[in-house]
């Protein structure tokens, strides 16, 4: 049967994945070659809206996938075969290209016991506070995965009265700002994102099916409130500063693609979506290389944007090219 797709969503996740490489990329010039070599003044804010859209897609992806059929098994174990199989497959060829093409080996020096945490997802969670095998995936898969992990108890309550776990989870994010004071960074940590999670969750509950009218209205309502954040942000209240500009982009780009879905070229965005997760995964190494080996080029005017869309035209083909070798391997009996 044929996986169903939501293009509005599609349409989120491929602009979040965009937002993300697009942020890496200028800090990896600013890191690597000069700060003022960045493409965007303000770049900085692609990274964190595009990293709280996927909190929210998540939450929102996971509800439309439950609604019919659910069960808890069935439930983890297409979480476990969405993410780990390609998450593994994706670390050993980030290892053997180390240790073949770059002659580095990622593994000297490491506690052995510490790879447990990379076979998990969440070694790049915790690289803060031990030093582990993490190579791919970033914090934000560590954190993901304990959010799957409480998702179903997240929505047995959802269910019972979604209005009320939305609060709830307002008020404890906000709470939690006020007395946090561990040393992992508050941005980090998997409860201080459920409010946008859970919000994902809300909205596909009760905006999913929208008129062409109510999407306008969505739309002016959002398009408003987004300039308005930006004439005066947040920038003292972190939660805040975080959580609603990535709820403002993410009901803006699911009205735009209801309103003018036939004028949004489909094929493109369903390709970027497909392939969101690799990319997701290997961006970080492919555009470091991309960068280092551009260096000397990087240095002449006007030629950043050129090479940023090389990186990305690299990110993406690498992408489909293992995710399409793999599938092969394994004969689509774990991948779709």
């Amino acid at each position: 049967m044929k996986k169903y797709r939501n293009f509005s969503l599609d349409f989120v996740r491929s602009v979040s994945v965009l937002f993300i490489i697009f942020f890496h990329y200028n800090c990896a010039t600013v890191r690597i070659i000069s700060d003022d070599l960045t493409l965007f003044k303000y770049y900085g804010y692609t990274g964190s809206i595009g990293v709280s859209m996927f909190f929210i897609l998540s939450g929102a992806a996971l509800t439309l996938s439950t609604q019919n059929n659910y069960s808890l098994v069935s439930f983890y174990k297409k979480r476990f075969m969405a993410i780990f199989p390609l998450f593994w497959a994706s670390y050993i060829v980030v290892v053997f290209a180390m240790s073949i093409i770059l002659h580095a080996s990622p593994f000297v020096g490491k506690n052995q016991l510490t790879f447990l945490l990379t076979i998990a997802g969440v070694d790049g969670l915790l690289s803060y506070k031990i030093s582990n095998y993490y190579l791919i995936g970033e914090w934000f898969l560590g954190c993901i995965i304990i959010l799957y992990i409480l998702f179903p108890a997240i929505r047995f309550f959802f269910n019972k009265n979604k209005h009320i776990v939305l609060a709830t989870s307002l008020a404890f994010c906000v709470m939690l700002e006020k007395v946090y004071n561990a040393d992992m960074n508050l941005l980090w940590f998997p409860l201080f994102r459920i409010f946008e999670f859970i919000f994902g969750m809300y909205f596909v509950s009760l905006f999913n099916n929208n008129s062409h009218k109510q999407n306008y209205i969505l739309l002016l309502s959002v398009t408003v409130s987004i300039a308005a954040f930006f004439f005066f942000p947040l920038h003292d209240n972190i939660f805040f500063s975080n959580a609603i500009p990535g709820i403002l982009f993410f009901v803006f780009l699911v009205s735009v693609s209801k309103i003018f879905e036939k004028y949004l070229p489909k094929k493109t965005i369903n390709f970027l979506s497909k392939y969101s997760y690799v990319a997701f995964l290997l961006h970080h190494v492919i555009l470091v290389q991309v960068v280092t080996f551009s260096k000397n080029i990087l240095l002449l005017p006007y030629y950043n944007y050129g090479i940023f869309s090389v990186t990305l035209f690299a990110i993406y083909l690498f992408s489909y090219a293992f995710y399409s070798a793999l599938r092969g391997i394994l004969r689509s009996s774990i991948l779709p």
